[in-house]
């Protein structure tokens, strides 16, 4: 599997093409967004995620913008802590 890209160009046909064959993120996979981006006003994180990964245990939208690690660094923290160590 290729992964997820952010690029807006040959990675559509990429995922196109990982999607088709059912090729997902076996491990268990935490997204974190933020909950006041731009992206969040066009995208349901979860339903998006679950085409990509087999094991999604959760998606969790902090209040902030963009960048959570740098707009929300204690609340990125405590659920970065908390799923490593479940």
């Amino acid at each position: 599997m290729r992964g997820l890209r952010a690029g807006a160009t040959i990675d559509f046909e990429m995922d196109k093409k990982d999607l088709e064959a059912g090729h997902k993120i076996a491990c268990p996979v935490l997204v974190i967004v933020g909950g006041q981006s731009h992206t969040a006003k066009f995208y349901g994180y979860e339903k998006g995620w679950a085409a990509y990964v087999g094991n999604l245990k959760g998606c969790i939208a902090l209040p902030c913008g963009h960048y959570p690690a740098e707009q929300a660094p204690e609340e990125t923290y405590t659920n970065l802590r908390d799923f490593f160590s479940s």
